[in-house]
């Protein structure tokens, strides 16, 4: 099978950058890129109103044109598809995946200053609501520098021992293994209390060696919950795992620096409390604070991910696991 790459344009940077990306991985899995362009459905305006999109008309053609052109000039390798779709943008898209039954979807961010953790695109928002596919938000950097044919970096996945935390963890790993890309699997936790703070109001602070023990108490659950991880894929590429105190969004966009990688996984939590609840999610802020592409996994989209990888990775002579203790990523000096 194919695999099919969805990607959404508008014209918009974020969405020239979102195709260059989209095109990439397409090129590099030997798949077919569908650009999607969305119009507004002609029959919901009245004709003459200042928004009224005629479908049919020869300027929507040439537009439409002129934005595919746009594209392709910036995914110049990859085999496109082009399809103009009409509706709402995000239920527009997320039909077209179905449609062509595609592998993920893949959207530029329009996130902008301290708000940007809920308005990283509305459109993106939504998709990610509406879709039990993954989908990759782009931000316009992402896409900065890196020349088509450059080795693939590694892909960084977010795992906290949860449903969706494992679910991103098996598309990470059949995406890196397809990609021939190490695979570098997080897992964040609280830092521990500093030694001099109360365990509550008014108790004394643990001694130092209470202290220590807890810490080194609290890595050892980390890294259980890495190993857990690890055995559960079955990853068949370089693997790595890290266990590092902190917090997820921060970590997860220097370990994507730390690695260069070319992408970030998580997971979601399913498509209940749609965009609402999905706005204040971890996800969702790493989504809208990474430079580096972001792959949000629905949960339940795993199985599907790895089947429709399943045929490429066996026409593949593949990369034997190497083994890596988990270790504190280095950070990078400013």
């Amino acid at each position: 099978m194919t695999p099919v790459i969805v990607c959404g344009a508008d014209g918009s940077d974020e969405s020239l950058a979102a195709a260059e990306v989209a095109g990439r991985l397409a090129k590099r899995l030997r798949g077919r890129l569908v650009v999607g362009h969305v119009l507004k459905r002609a029959r919901a305006l009245p004709y003459g109103h200042h928004e009224y999109v005629d479908p049919g008309s020869h300027r929507t053609g040439r537009e439409a044109k002129h934005l595919f052109e746009r594209v392709a000039a910036r995914a110049p390798e990859a085999e496109i598809d082009r399809r103009v779709v009409h509706g709402r943008p995000a239920e527009a898209l997320a039909g077209l995946a179905v449609n062509e039954d595609a592998l993920m979807s893949v959207v530029g961010s329009r996130g902008r200053g301290p708000a940007k953790a809920a308005l990283f695109g509305s459109t993106s928002l939504n998709l990610v609501s509406k879709t039990r596919r993954p989908v990759a938000i782009v931000p316009r950097a992402g896409a900065d520098g890196d020349p088509p044919d450059r080795e693939a970096g590694a892909i960084v996945c977010g795992v906290d021992g949860s449903q969706p935390g494992l679910a991103a963890a098996v598309v990470a790993s059949e995406l890196a293994g397809a990609l021939h890309a190490e695979l570098v699997l997080l897992h964040v936790y609280e830092p521990f209390p500093a030694a001099s703070t109360p365990a509550a109001p008014g108790a004394p602070p643990p001694a130092a060696a209470d202290h220590e023990r807890l810490k080194q108490r609290q890595r050892r659950a980390a890294e259980s919950v890495l190993e857990a991880v690890a055995h559960g894929i079955g990853a068949r590429q370089p693997t790595r795992t890290v266990a590092q105190a902190g917090f997820a969004v921060s970590e997860l966009a220097g370990a994507a620096a730390d690695y260069a990688a070319d992408l970030i996984v998580v997971g979601t939590h399913g498509r209940s409390g749609v965009a609402a609840a999905l706005m204040g999610s971890t996800s969702a802020h790493i989504a809208a604070a990474a430079r580096t592409p972001v792959l949000l996994v629905p949960e339940g989209s795993h199985q599907r991910f790895k089947e429709q990888l399943s045929s490429l990775s066996t026409t593949d002579s593949p990369r034997q696991p190497q083994a890596k203790s988990a270790r504190e990523p280095q950070r990078r000096s400013p």
